[in-house]
């Protein structure tokens, strides 16, 4: 059950640094200019402050169970935050909604591209 901070620390970079950050760098300054860089940069403050927020509450509301493993995440601040079971539960569904609908989309369509130009025609 446990991991250790530092395994903690690399799997929440492997999750936030990946295909996607570089694919959409890329793209962003090829659509926009050297200018996207500025609203990449805004975006990524806001970003920061959320997960702090995110993390924070996280640990606040995580819960542990009989054997000692700890869990978290929003669905248990959302419940125990806010008080709203049913509104946990949604988050919960529609998180793995997403994961499994459109979390792979822009991973999936870079490694398409670069098959497509590798490939013979």
């Amino acid at each position: 059950g446990e991991i250790t901070p530092f395994q903690s620390l690399t799997s929440v970079l492997a999750a936030t640094i990946g295909n996607g950050n570089i694919a959409g760098v890329a793209t962003a300054v090829a659509a926009g200019g050297p200018g996207a860089l500025v609203w990449m940069w805004l975006t990524a403050l806001v970003g920061m402050a959320t997960k702090l927020g995110e993390a924070t509450l996280g640990v606040k509301y995580r819960i542990k169970d009989k054997d000692g493993v700890f869990a978290g995440g929003p669905m248990y601040f959302i419940e125990k935050g806010l008080g709203q079971k049913w509104l946990g539960w949604i988050f919960a569904f529609f998180g793995a909604v997403c994961a499994f609908g459109i979390g792979d989309m822009v991973q999936t369509n870079s490694q398409a591209l670069v098959l497509n130009i590798l490939s013979p025609p």
